[in-house]
């Protein structure tokens, strides 16, 4: 399953479940202190202030819930959250230098926050894993990342890289990224245009950018959580020669795919390889919890459900919570 991951180091992600390293530093009540110190000193930080969100107090109280659940909380964070850590921080211009920046930020809050010096040293080794693993930009932002405006994207060559993707325009989507190569420097992105020209049946578009270095199993959004690889968008819409075409170049099978498309036979298969997989959550989301079972749901395909339930497998959970507009460090 790690063909589907966007960030490395999945360690980050939830580096204390199962721990009670939450209660044992003061619980909800510290990790508000924590949140205010580091919000605190980011509004007054001319570098890192405008990276944020025009008001804080969603991105406050958001990240509370983040990083209540990231010591070993409960799941408030994934419950409401609508995006991977990896595509929420992907436009925004994150440096090495930008990161130290805010690991400042965050271990002079922890430092008030927290007087046990051991679970201060702890917090600070796995922050510091979590910070580095979004950095995505060397000493200066990319064309793609100039502009950022949270999750929206504002480079107009990537913007109408869309468009000729969709339309499957392969001689044109060529000239665009040879004269303005940052098009494919995100990686989130760049699986959007293989997934729209896959799911158009383009495959001269789906040749291009494979030729161009796009990950032929990098996942893309088809709704709120659900990823899916482009060997997936293929058997879904049935484009048999570009499912082999993939299947050429290197795309692999998983257990999303097979729960997201009904396949019982492989999904079958999965099981009895590793019965632990249907518990498994899905590398592509990073610190949120999505199972095959939501693939199945999604896909809207009943009977892997029931395959899922002989399994033992945990239900859904539902989230009702609007979609959040602020940008979350």
């Amino acid at each position: 399953m790690e063909h589907r991951r966007f960030l490395a180091h999945p360690e980050a992600h939830h580096p204390f479940a199962g721990g009670n390293l939450l209660g044992r530093i003061g619980g909800h009540a510290t990790i508000a202190a924590l949140i205010d110190g580091l919000y605190d000193r980011i509004e007054t930080d001319p570098l890192l202030r405008p990276l944020f969100g025009r008001d804080l107090a969603n991105e406050r109280a958001a990240q509370q819930r983040f990083f209540a659940e990231w010591l070993g909380g409960d799941t408030a964070y994934s419950d409401r959250a609508h995006l991977p850590l990896a595509h929420r921080h992907d436009l925004l211009p994150i440096t090495r230098a930008l990161a130290e920046r805010w690991l400042g930020h965050f271990r002079a809050a922890l430092d008030m926050a927290v007087p046990d010096v051991d679970a201060r040293r702890a917090i600070e080794d796995k922050v510091r894993v979590l910070a580095m693993v979004l950095v995505n930009e060397e000493r200066e932002p990319s064309a793609l990342r100039a502009r950022p405006h949270g999750i929206c994207l504002r480079y107009k060559p990537a913007i109408e890289s869309i468009t000729l993707a969709r339309r499957g325009d392969a001689a044109a989507l060529r000239q665009l990224v040879k004269h303005a190569p940052d098009v494919l420097a995100s990686s989130p992105h760049a699986a959007q245009l293989l997934q729209l020209a896959v799911l158009g049946g383009r495959q001269a578009a789906v040749e291009f950018l494979l030729d161009a270095g796009v990950d032929v199993n990098k996942p893309s959004p088809v709704g709120p959580l659900i990823l899916v690889t482009p060997l997936c968008a293929a058997r879904m819409k049935r484009r048999t020669t570009i499912e082999t075409l993939l299947l050429r170049r290197g795309a692999k099978e998983d257990i999303f795919t097979h729960a997201f498309l009904g396949d019982l036979d492989r999904l079958h298969e999965d099981i009895g390889r590793d019965p632990g997989a249907v518990q498994a959550i899905d590398p592509a989301v990073d610190a949120l919890q999505v199972t095959p079972v939501h693939h199945a749901v999604a896909g809207a395909k009943p009977r892997p459900c029931a395959c899922f339930s002989r399994a033992s497998h945990r239900p859904m959970r539902r989230c009702s919570a609007p979609r959040a507009r602020s940008r979350q460090r």
